[in-house]
C-alpha cells in the first residue's frame, strides 16, 4: 500500500505532500491548476491522500476538494478511487452550466487524473516496484 501511495504522489509530480501546478486537458482546452496533496492518512485497511485544486487567479472555475482512497483488494489487487466535491461558481447560472456541461467536464478531468495514476502504477514508474498485480480505479465527483 505504501508503494501505491508513493505512486499517487509520484504520478502527480510530487514526492509526498506538496503544492504543485498541474495542467488538466479536456479536449482542446487546457487549464493549469494549483493542486495540493495532503499527508497520507491510514485508517485501518483504507489509506487516504487529501487532494484539492483550483485555477489560480480565477473565480470562474470550481474549487475541488476530496481525497484519493487506496484499498487493498487482495495480495496483488488494489483499488484506487478519487472522491470529492465542488460547488459551481456563479450561483444559479453556474448550477445550470454544471447541469448542462460542467459535471461532464468534471467527470472527464477526474477520470484522466485517476487513469494517469493507474498507468504509472501498472508501468512500474514508481520506486521499489511490486511484483505483478492489478489495479481497479474510479472517480466520483459529487456536487455540493
Amino acid at each position: 500500500m505504501e508503494y501505491a501511495a508513493r505512486c499517487v504522489y509520484g504520478a502527480l509530480g510530487a514526492k509526498g505532500p506538496d503544492e504543485i501546478t498541474k495542467t488538466f486537458h479536456v479536449g482542446a482546452i487546457a487549464r493549469d491548476v494549483l493542486l495540493t496533496l495532503g499527508d497520507l492518512d491510514q485508517r485501518g485497511p483504507i489509506w487516504r491522500i487529501p487532494v484539492k485544486w483550483h485555477v489560480p487567479n480565477s473565480n470562474a472555475f470550481p474549487h475541488f476538494r476530496g481525497f484519493f482512497e487506496l484499498r487493498r483488494r487482495s495480495t496483488h489487487r488494489l483499488a484506487i478511487v478519487l472522491l470529492g466535491y465542488y460547488q459551481p461558481p456563479f450561483g444559479a447560472v453556474g448550477a445550470v452550466f454544471d447541469a448542462v456541461a460542467g459535471f461532464r467536464i468534471a467527470n472527464v478531468t477526474l477520470s484522466q487524473l485517476i487513469d494517469e495514476i493507474v498507468a504509472a502504477i501498472l508501468a512500474h514508474e514508481c520506486a521499489d516496484q511490486p511484483a505483478g498485480g492489478s489495479v481497479s480505479s474510479g472517480a466520483l465527483p459529487l456536487r455540493s
